[in-house]
């Protein structure tokens, strides 16, 4: 199905209004625009997430989903035999979550939604050794 360029116009407009203040576009959040595009504006779902990526693209906006993608990439590398996040791990797991929102989510934050993530995988925060707690992860509220 081709677009009319009224119509994505039009939803380039709406996307633009929906994601004015923010570079960080959250997953409920686009999955709100994506319905609308597809309901209101009849878009096909990949037409619907083309302008939405090309719109990212050019206006510096990042995907929650696509961070998770590459942050969850990079963490399945590094978890280990007994499915484990070392802190080291899970510490530059979370600097790269930042750095691909660009900085719009604090530090904590983005310790939040890494957590969130390996929560979701049945993840767990490795041991340095038979001592060593895993304090530091458990004080991380999800």
């Amino acid at each position: 199905m081709t677009v009319s360029e009224d119509v994505a116009n039009q939803f380039v407009s709406f996307v633009k209004a929906r994601t004015f203040a923010t570079t960080f576009v959250a997953v409920d959040a686009e999955r709100e625009i994506m319905e609308e595009g597809v309901t209101r504006w009849n878009l096909g779902f990949d037409e619907a997430r083309g302008i939405l990526l090309r719109l990212g693209n050019d206006n510096q906006l990042v995907f929650q989903s696509e961070i998770e993608r590459v942050v969850g990439d990079m963490l399945s590398e590094a978890v280990g035999k007994k499915d484990s996040v070392s802190r080291d791990q899970f510490e530059r797991a979370a600097n790269l979550y930042r750095a691909l929102a660009l900085n719009a989510l604090s530090p904590e934050q983005a310790r939040k939604h890494v957590k969130r993530m390996m929560v979701g995988k049945s993840w767990r925060p490795r041991r340095r050794n038979l001592i060593a707690a895993t304090k530091w992860y458990r004080e991380i509220e999800v």
